[in-house]
């Protein structure tokens, strides 16, 4: 990916996740931290380093995953949101964990996006990014559910990845508007990709 995506991405993708130290559980039910970044199953937040809110202290295994099960079982915090389960949270990450974090699930994300996008690493910044958001919110196997938009960047045809980009939000409004965002970077995209066609052909 080009290095202005991995630079921005933390930014862009906190304006829709939040940048949540401790754990919480998403909409599904799911354990989640930092921006959004799924910790489900357990195995997966015993690898990270959570440090004790009161005193800094490293957190065992055994305490995180203590933390992680209390958190699991508590099904209603998945209506009431990240600052419910603060309430509650004993633990959290440093902000360089949370960056650490997001970097790791992005190269995790790309190496699957490449294996149905080849010429991932050709496309334009804005494009890159827009894939990611929605790897991000769907997980980087999503292409499977979206034949018409996997054609379309495949074809590195923007403007029609703008239109068929929207992810279901019937019954998570948190996507809209980074639905939004991401068909505005596919337009830009589009605009970007177009400007030495339009150039070459006299335009101004």
């Amino acid at each position: 990916m080009w290095t202005s995506v991995g630079l921005t991405y933390p930014r862009f993708t906190a304006q829709f996740e939040g940048r949540i130290p401790w754990m919480y559980l998403d909409i599904r039910g799911l354990v989640t931290v930092g921006l959004g970044c799924l910790i489900d199953p357990s195995p997966v937040a015993l690898q990270l380093p959570f440090t004790h809110i009161s005193s800094g202290a490293v957190a065992s295994t055994n305490e995180i995953d203590h933390e992680w099960r209390r958190m699991k079982m508590q099904l209603d915090l998945a209506k009431k949101g990240a600052g419910a389960a603060k309430l509650m949270a004993t633990l959290q990450l440093s902000e360089k964990a949370i960056d650490d974090l997001a970097r790791a699930r992005l190269i995790q994300n790309e190496k699957i996006l490449k294996t149905v996008f080849h010429d991932f690493d050709a496309w334009p910044a804005d494009a890159q990014l827009a894939v990611h958001s929605m790897a991000w919110a769907m997980g980087a196997g999503f292409m499977r559910k979206f034949p018409k938009f996997t054609a379309a960047c495949q074809m590195q045809n923007w403007l029609l990845a703008a239109l068929e980009c929207k992810m279901d939000d019937s019954n998570n409004a948190g996507l809209t508007p980074r639905n939004a965002a991401n068909k505005k970077l596919f337009l830009t995209a589009a605009e970007k990709s177009a400007l030495p066609i339009r150039i070459i052909r006299g335009y101004p």
